[in-house]
């Protein structure tokens, strides 16, 4: 991809922050775990989704690939949870994993 991808407006992701967010996903997100949707964004970040039963949830990943915006929104009480995530803090994946099993139930 490159900047201008969209429309013009589109900036290219980072070629590093990929690599190293491919290598985080190896990592420490397993095969049976919810599967998940990778968009880019216009910005150039990366942005993970699933929708889970009557949640839409989204992990905004910065450029290099160091931090994450997690966001749980639920539609039917409208709220909404935040937490900043370490992709390279092996916790903070647990938290992720544990929060992703938390919405399913």
């Amino acid at each position: 991809m490159r900047d201008g991808w969209l429309d013009g407006a589109g900036r290219a992701c980072n070629p590093e922050g990929l690599a190293v967010l491919q290598e985080r996903l190896l990592r420490y997100y397993p095969f049976d775990a919810p599967e998940l949707r990778l968009y880019p964004t216009v910005e150039g970040t990366v942005k993970a989704e699933w929708w889970i039963g009557g949640y839409h949830v989204t992990l905004e990943v910065e450029r290099d690939a160091r931090y994450a915006e997690w966001s749980d929104y639920h539609f039917d009480t409208e709220v909404e949870k935040m937490r900043q995530v370490s992709l390279a803090d092996e916790h903070d994946w647990r938290w992720v994993l544990q929060r992703l099993e938390f919405l399913e139930e």
